[in-house]
């Protein structure tokens, strides 16, 4: 059955609330673009640096903890030195 000319097309007055997964996103996207106005930048497609991102790992397997204090970091100071030393460097530049 076909529609009368002056038919209009009913639509919902339904508040629409985004999910939190929505608000998640949004606030994520936020920083990324607050950080790339202060020049930091969250590019994702250069190779993943190894130290940075072994503290990941190390979350994930039980064999490699990741270490509470200064002196168990300091029993695998290849593996967690360089990544200190990149944070307090960060530290330094913020004045904290």
């Amino acid at each position: 059955m076909p529609l009368a000319a002056n038919h209009t097309t009913r639509r919902s007055t339904r508040t629409r609330n985004p999910s939190r997964r929505q608000h998640e996103t949004n606030e994520y996207l936020w920083q990324e673009a607050a950080a790339n106005r202060a020049g930091d930048t969250w590019d994702t497609s250069r190779e993943l640096d190894l130290e940075a991102s072994f503290a990941l790992v190390a979350a994930v397997r039980e064999d490699l903890a990741v270490p509470r204090t200064y002196s168990e970091a300091m029993k695998r100071p290849e593996v967690w030195f360089p990544s200190m030393k990149k944070e307090m460097d960060k530290m330094a530049e913020n004045k904290v």
